[in-house]
């Protein structure tokens, strides 16, 4: 009996444990599986990582040499304060503060507006017949600044003369009050923004540099022409400050070995309706472009308070949007094209003092409320100047051997500028930006109502509260 159940135990150990075995045999070791796979994967994760850093992975930190210089005022908030009148005397210092600038800004005005309109009639004749056009005056100007800034002899003499400033000390005042105006807190409308990028290889006068860091607001940098990386910190520092709206136009610009030095001026503006137009409203309509029709989608609003122009060669309309920014949108009459009204001076006089041109009692009987169809558009243009067209503007040096001695001792051959520009406007706002990139290579409520269709090629030009052009062009298809 006891060797039988003896026997019995034994078969049922045995049997145990090859069904133990049989089923460690059947069962998956996760570990063996898992441990490789992860070390796979690790692997791959590194070469990846490594490879991306080897292209795109980079700060602007590894190229600056000097840092812009850009005073501000803190904008003052009202729950930041125990006492009302401590706000108000704090808002007070921070109005007076940028009141300064702004009054330098408009003191040079005419000389602003005088650019605008001489760079108009140079893009216009740039500009294929029919295609739309949209150029930042303001970017050139400071651009073609900086440039004569670190220029010298003939060269230097030639800029200023363009830019229509008779001293360099003058031409710094401007540009000084222009970058603080531009960049003031308390408001985001306009952004301006100032670079200077040099090949690490060459000596360099970095008075020049402290020089625009100040006056012009200006990032220097320094790294290897040519190369993927110094070109992908170019862009990044472009895309950020133009809002990545021009990121094709950007992508196209390339330092080469070639290249000493390149300077770079854009502006940001994004600004809102005082009164937003509503997408219910926008309808299907027909734009008579010049080169045939077009479906658009029009928007419809009505302004409570607008002024109306009604000139020999065309039809007007000021509008103001925020931060004491407004907007001239203007109907050529018939007979009369865009490019041709956009040209004459009586636009550019109406443009430049848009309701001063009237006296208040005037300005009341053409304020009206404002019935406007305007189509939604989205418009960019690039241009391109080098020895040609810098004949033409008197710019003759600029092509043949320039003087940037101040700057560096290398030998510079020739100067190429490349801007683009591009323009958004629908129910909510518009948004703009711009680049310039300089290389050196070797009321009370009215009762008149006017309507206005903007339903064939029409011009804008948005200006800022001391009347400085920023944006301006011709909508010849949105």
């Amino acid at each position: 009996m006891k060797k039988n159940l003896a026997r019995a135990i034994g078969d049922i150990d045995e049997r145990f444990i090859r069904e133990a075995d049989e089923y460690r045999t059947r069962t998956i070791d996760w570990r063996r599986i898992l441990i490789p796979a992860l070390c796979v994967l690790l692997v791959t994760v590194s070469i990846i990582h490594f490879r991306h850093r080897a292209v795109s992975d980079f700060s602007l930190d590894d190229y600056y040499i000097c840092k812009a210089e850009i005073p501000s005022y803190r904008a003052p908030r009202q729950e930041d304060y125990l006492k009302y009148e401590q706000y108000t005397q704090e808002a007070r210092k921070h109005y007076n503060f940028y009141r300064e600038y702004r009054r330098t800004v408009m003191s040079y005005s005419a000389i602003l507006n005088d650019f605008a309109g001489r760079m108009i009639a140079t893009m216009t004749d740039m500009n294929e017949p029919g295609e739309n056009l949209v150029y930042s005056p303001v970017s050139l100007f400071i651009a073609l600044s900086m440039l004569a800034d670190v220029a010298e002899g003939v060269t230097r003499k030639e800029l200023l003369d363009f830019i229509g400033i008779s001293s360099l000390e003058e031409l710094e005042t401007l540009n000084r009050a222009l970058m603080i105006f531009n960049n003031r807190e308390g408001t985001k409308t306009v952004r301006e923004a100032n670079s200077l990028w040099l090949d690490r290889k060459l000596n360099y006068n970095r008075e020049v540099l402290e020089n625009i860091s100040r006056n012009f607001g200006t990032d220097s940098f320094h790294g290897t022409m040519g190369s993927a990386q110094y070109n992908k910190a170019f862009h990044s520092w472009l895309n950020e400050r133009t809002g990545n709206i021009l990121k094709e136009e950007v992508q196209s610009l390339k330092f080469t070995d070639q290249t000493l030095f390149a300077i770079a001026s854009t502006l940001l503006f994004q600004d809102k309706w005082i009164t937003e137009f509503d997408r219910n409203n926008t309808y299907k309509a027909v734009f008579h472009a010049l080169n045939g029709e077009e479906n658009v989608d029009m928007m419809y609003n009505r302004f409570p308070v607008g002024v109306y122009y009604d000139r020999a060669e065309f039809t007007a309309l000021q509008l103001d949007m925020g931060d004491g920014v407004t907007i001239l949108l203007a109907l050529p009459k018939e007979g009369y094209s865009a490019e041709e009204v956009m040209a004459n001076n009586d636009f550019h006089y109406v443009a430049a003092n848009l309701a001063e041109i009237y006296d208040w009692e005037q300005m009341e009987e053409n304020r009206c409320i404002i019935d406007l169809h305007l189509p939604r558009f989205d418009i960019s243009s690039t241009y391109h100047f080098d020895g040609e067209e810098f004949r033409e503007m008197q710019l003759k040096s600029l092509g043949a051997d320039p003087d940037f001695s101040g700057l560096l001792k290398d030998t510079v051959k020739e100067v190429i500028i490349d801007h683009s520009c591009r323009l958004k406007a629908d129910e909510e706002g518009i948004t703009a930006a711009a680049f310039t990139v300089v290389q050196a290579v070797g009321a009370v409520m009215p009762e008149q109502i006017k309507e206005m269709i903007f339903d064939r090629p029409f011009i804008f030009d948005i200006r800022d509260e001391a009347g400085i052009s920023l944006f301006a062009g011709i909508v010849n298809h949105p």
